[in-house]
């Protein structure tokens, strides 16, 4: 067996070693801070004083030099994103009521010290009141790394860093074919869960010129690491198509002893092969690099959906629910599987920019996402209540949206566009009544 056969052995075993027969959720929620009466986005420094008062309550912080950048306790952790986005990650879990419960620890912590300070929170999928270029980046080598080098790819790369906040969720696979079923399934609910779930309508006090202006700017990020895979449409996709996908994609950063090293554009085979003129690859530079891959489904030793904005808790709530009842109940899983290879990636990929300009009242070839939504959700709810007849009720959120039409993030900017004076007080009162603004 030559060298570069065991090589790929290896990344192929790491995602086969992420099999797991539980049935685990795991939520990343990102809110954005400011100064209550300027409304200017709160600096590195006040953000710091956010993580200080978690690590007065016995979370462990996380430094890079000198400098605080997350805490962590009990498989939950906190971070700052590169604009200073506050990242909550929970721990794996198996029941949606204690997803709940923990999401509403971390708004009610951080409510308590907003009020203290003069600050606000908000979840929505894009700061709706800032400039990009007056929001700098956090004290982070690799956000600085990474600002320098995505910008000459995309144009939106800024907007990506600085500006949005997502929810994000993993989920467990058991077996390849279970991956498979899972992925391709993921990928048919991207345009849906980008319709369903917008919030970004607005962008730098105005209406976007796209109804999910984050995943927007996601797209525009470097075409080679974002968006949609074709390739898990072929017949018998497997880990080791992950790996040749996740090999077509350059390096971005590796880290030693805690220090973040800049490989920007590398070749990762041609490093773990040769090393470079001072390091020497390990195996932990494997996981760093599918870190780099920002797909709206990304594989690792779990799978993760990338997919929509951050919304309101009730919403939010919803998001991962809706996804839980989908992709955990077996016979929507196959079901759905099968309706993705129906519709293949081209319809799939046409709706999902739909969503992005026009969210629910999207459509491509004939597909409207507002039917294929109320498909889904009600398949969701059969799902829920099979597998937690006492989270039922968390749906209940999207009857609605699915019924007018109008997401929030459509919602939003009608009542912006009727608003006489526009300003960001105005945009500060209507995010209030959305249940998008903790303070």
């Amino acid at each position: 067996m030559n060298k570069k056969a065991v090589i790929d052995h290896y990344w192929v075993d790491f995602l086969k070693q992420g099999e797991k027969s539980s049935k685990k959720i795991g939520v990343e929620w990102e809110v954005i801070g400011f100064e209550k009466n300027s409304l200017k986005r709160l600096s590195y420094a006040q953000i710091s004083q956010q993580i200080t008062e978690f690590v007065k309550k016995g979370w462990q912080p996380l430094y890079e030099g000198k400098n605080i950048i997350g805490a962590t306790l009990s498989g939950e952790s906190l971070s700052i994103e590169p604009g200073g986005q506050l990242e909550y990650s929970s721990a794996p879990c198996a029941q949606l009521c204690y997803i709940k419960e923990r999401l509403y620890f971390f708004q009610q912590e951080i409510e308590i010290f907003a009020k203290k300070q003069g600050w606000i929170w908000i979840s929505v999928g894009i700061d709706p009141f800032s400039d990009v270029d007056n929001i700098p980046l956090i004290p982070k080598f690799r956000y600085k790394m990474m600002s320098e080098y995505l910008k000459k790819y995309g144009s939106h790369a800024s907007d990506m860093m600085r500006k949005s906040a997502s929810l994000q969720i993993s989920f467990d696979y058991a077996s390849e074919q279970d991956m498979r079923q899972k992925f391709l399934v993921a990928q048919y609910l991207t345009p849906i869960g980008i319709a369903l779930f917008s919030s970004s309508g607005l962008n730098e006090r105005q209406i976007s010129s796209f109804n999910c202006h984050r995943a927007f700017a996601w797209m525009e990020l470097d075409p080679v690491r974002t968006g949609l895979l074709k390739r898990v449409f072929n017949d018998n996709f497997s880990y080791y198509d992950y790996v040749k996908f996740a090999l077509s994609v350059p390096m971005l950063s590796l880290i030693r002893e805690g220090v973040v090293q800049d490989f920007t554009g590398g070749d990762f085979a041609e490093f773990w092969r040769n090393g470079s003129d001072k390091i020497k690859p390990e195996k932990e530079d494997w996981l760093e690099h599918l870190r780099a891959i920002f797909t709206f489904i990304r594989l690792k030793n779990v799978m993760e959906l990338r997919i929509a904005d951050a919304t309101s808790s009730k919403i939010n709530l919803a998001q991962i629910s809706f996804f839980l009842g989908l992709l955990y109940h077996q016979p929507n899983l196959e079901k759905l599987a099968q309706k993705a290879l129906s519709l293949g990636f081209d319809n799939i990929n046409g709706l999902t920019k739909a969503a992005i300009n026009n969210g629910l009242q999207g459509s491509f070839n004939q597909f409207s996402i507002n039917e294929l939504a109320q498909e889904a959700l009600n398949m969701a709810k059969k799902g829920i209540k099979q597998l937690e007849p006492t989270a039922s009720n968390f749906l209940d959120p999207l009857d609605q949206l699915i019924a007018t039409g109008d997401n929030l993030s459509t919602q939003i900017s009608n009542l912006y566009k009727s608003t006489a004076s526009p300003s960001k007080e105005r945009i500060l009162e209507i995010l209030t009544k959305f249940e998008l603004v903790f303070c």
